[in-house]
Order: structure tokens, then sequence, then C-alpha cells
């Protein structure tokens, strides 16, 4: 194991890749539960043992990529990285998960 090991993401982007065109019902109906109904559609989901286990469940139709939030205010743009990590201020994470708001 490496001495410098970086935290866990605590949000997935995940877009879907490959068509579920084939594939069993029940991986269609986990698709729909992540909100992935067309090609390169991108949801965004916290990372949690429910949403991993549907994920690990698809792996072969989706691509994950963590969400690192920028620290400073920047153009409200969502930038993907090289290393395509998605990049999004605090601000575009509320809009997409409201109930933080009531804390």
């Amino acid at each position: 194991m490496s001495a410098l090991r970086t935290l866990p993401h605590k949000i997935h982007a995940v877009r879907l890749v490959r068509s579920p065109i084939g594939q069993s019902r029940d991986m269609r109906k986990t698709l729909e539960l992540l909100n992935l109904t067309r090609l390169h559609q991108v949801a965004f989901h916290k990372n949690t043992p429910t949403v991993n286990g549907m994920l690990n469940k698809v792996v072969h139709l989706v691509e994950v990529s963590p969400v690192v939030f920028q620290s400073e205010k920047g153009d409200g743009e969502a930038k993907i990285t090289s290393g395509g990590q998605v990049t999004v201020t605090e601000e575009q994470l509320l809009a997409l998960f409201p109930e933080k708001n009531d804390a």
C-alpha cells in the first residue's frame, strides 16, 4: 500500500457508454434507477454502498468518474480534467443535492 493514500471521493459522475439493448431486464432496470436512459447521458450519485452495488452490476455499460470540488469561485462551469475527473463548484453541488441545503 502507498503511504500517500487519498480519501475516497464523495460523488460519482456516471455516464452510460454502452447500450442496454440485449441486456437482462434487471440491468436495464438498474440503469433506470441510476437515471441513465440514453447513451452518453451523465448522472451524479453519492458514493454509498447501495449506489456502488448498482454500479458494480452495470460496470461494463457505464463509465464512472470522481467529482472534485473547486475551493475558490470559478467561472461557474463544470470542467473535466485530463484525468477524467469532473470539477464543480459548491453551488452546483447544492443544485444537484438540495437536501444538503436543509442542514
